[in-house]
Formats: structure tokens, sequence, C-alpha cells
């Protein structure tokens, strides 16, 4: 199970431009327990990876996180899709120059777990051999 894990995260990192070596923001949730999960983003001048990490035994409850408003500012109502579960989804809102993504009610992430966001527009075709979808070609 680790071998594939990191065959997966290696296939998308090298898919997604930002995720190699582009500028990282830590984002924070407003409503985070003490015991949150860890989100991330890796930004290019176009493109947003939004990472969430769950490291502990308790599935977490996500509401909302902010995002880059200058990079989706134009992308309000759109979505923005798990690579590892196009099924899992959050929405860009938009309000002046700050930008947050909005998940579903009872949107959690499960226990020791994590995900990796990407807009819609930029969810590329199904790794057959891993299982995961990779990021579009820019």
């Amino acid at each position: 199970a680790v071998y594939q894990t990191v065959r997966q995260l290696t296939n998308v990192r090298k898919s997604c431009a930002p995720l190699m070596d582009d500028r990282v923001a830590f984002r924070a949730m407003s409503t985070v327990p003490s015991q949150g999960p860890l989100f991330f983003s890796r930004l290019s001048t176009s493109m947003e990876v939004v990472v969430a990490i769950n490291p502990w035994t308790a599935p977490l409850v996500v509401q909302s996180i902010p995002i880059d408003g200058t990079i989706n500012t134009q992308n309000q109502g759109r979505n923005y899709v798990d690579l590892f579960d196009t099924s899992n989804n959050a929405t860009v809102s938009v309000s002046g120059s700050q930008a947050t993504l909005q998940f579903p009610d009872g949107y959690a992430l499960a226990p020791h777990d994590f995900a990796v966001f990407v807009l819609d527009s930029d969810v590329g075709p199904l790794d057959n051999a891993t299982g995961v979808h990779l990021c579009a070609e820019s």
C-alpha cells in the first residue's frame, strides 16, 4: 500500500507543474480544532494546487479554506476536484480580493488521509496504472 501511494503521489507531482518547484502558501481554517488538518497550496502564476492532510485518528470536517485571490478571481462558482477521488470537490467563492474553497456540508477528511485539489479544468486523464487522475497538460 505504501509503494502504491508513493507511486501515485510521484505521478501526480510530475503532472502538476506547481507541485514541482513553485511557491508554497500554508492555509488556515477558522474552525480548526487544536488537532486540525494541514492545508497548503502550491502556486504558479496561473494555477493553484491545494493539498489537505489529516494526520489524526479521527475524521475532520472541513467547511472552507482560504485560497489565492489573485489566481482565483475569475473562478467564482467553479469547482476544485480531488485528483485521488474526483467525487470530492469544493466550490470557489470570491469576495473582493479574497477567495475561499467552500466544501459541501458533511465533507470530512478521513483519518490518516490526504487530498490534492485542482481546478476542474486542470483535471487530466486517469492514470490507469495507479488509479488516480493527473493534472491536465498546460
